[in-house]
């Protein structure tokens, strides 16, 4: 096995020969030490987990738990176990980071192309995005590494997520407003038409990915950006050619897309189960 796929596959496919409490012991464990991937080789963790699969169902055949193999400590034997993986290399850094930063700058140029006709890049804009997204995703494996063995309160749970809702919001807020406070530095614009070449490109990009990872987060923002792909194009018609796409047009084709993208979605998830 090479890619991470085939192990999530085969460690699933282990996953059903346990019994309850060891699936709990493994689900547990493998949150816990996948959350770390961001910091540590993520295929390193993948051949550690799918090993201590495979030793303990030959344990299990001599009646042991996974407790009783393991330990009854999983947090502090991961922990061991992490410390002796190697680090996530800077091609696998760049990799988590690349794709985020990605989204987020396609967010920016697409939702600045749908509300003027002068697309203007602002390179100190997109920077602090990719430092802002660099935090996020950092305190976000943080976040989740840290709650697989959390012991806490129903009510502290609660306050957690309140917490962390607030947060993200946070980061909505800042993203959404960095252009205001954020100066303008060696700022250019994108003339018209070479303005719609990216725009094509960036929307046919989003429908390529989503159709071939078939990823169920790519849907909504694959629609998205085609929605605002769309704005910003009937904008430039009006503006450069003076033609102006019918109403009737326009929410025709909003509704076709809405049951093209509900199409795709419901025949990926049947070929899924």
């Amino acid at each position: 096995m090479n890619t991470t796929k085939e192990y999530l596959d085969a460690m699933n496919q282990l996953d059903k020969k346990l019994e309850t409490e060891d699936r709990k012991y493994f689900t547990d464990l493998r949150a816990y030490m996948t959350t770390a991937s961001f910091f540590k080789d993520e295929q390193a963790i993948n051949e550690q987990l799918y090993q201590m699969y495979l030793d303990f169902l030959n344990a299990k055949n001599e009646g042991f738990t996974a407790e009783d193999f393991f330990g009854n400590d999983p947090k502090e034997m991961a922990d061991q176990l992490l410390e002796q993986l190697p680090k996530a290399s800077f091609k696998n850094l760049l990799e988590y980071i690349g794709i985020a930063a990605v989204v987020l700058w396609g967010i920016r140029l697409i939702s600045d192309f749908s509300q003027s006709v002068e697309v203007v890049i602002n390179p100190a804009l997109y920077l602090f995005d990719l430092i802002l997204v660099l935090t996020l995703i950092t305190l976000l494996f943080k976040f989740l590494q840290s709650s697989v063995y959390k012991k806490s309160t129903r009510i502290m749970n609660f306050i957690e997520a309140i917490v962390a809702g607030l947060i993200f919001i946070f980061y909505i807020f800042i993203y959404l407003k960095a252009d205001q406070f954020i100066p303008m530095i060696l700022a250019f614009s994108i003339p018209y038409p070479w303005d719609l070449l990216i725009i094509f490109g960036i929307t046919l990009t989003a429908i390529y990915l989503t159709l071939r990872t078939k990823e169920k987060a790519f849907y909504g923002i694959a629609l998205w950006i085609v929605i605002f792909s769309l704005i910003g194009i009937d904008m430039r018609l009006t503006m450069y050619m003076n033609y102006e796409i019918p109403f009737i047009v326009k929410i025709i084709t909003l509704v076709l897309l809405g049951i093209a993208a509900f199409a795709l979605k419901r025949k990926f998830d049947k070929k899924d189960k």
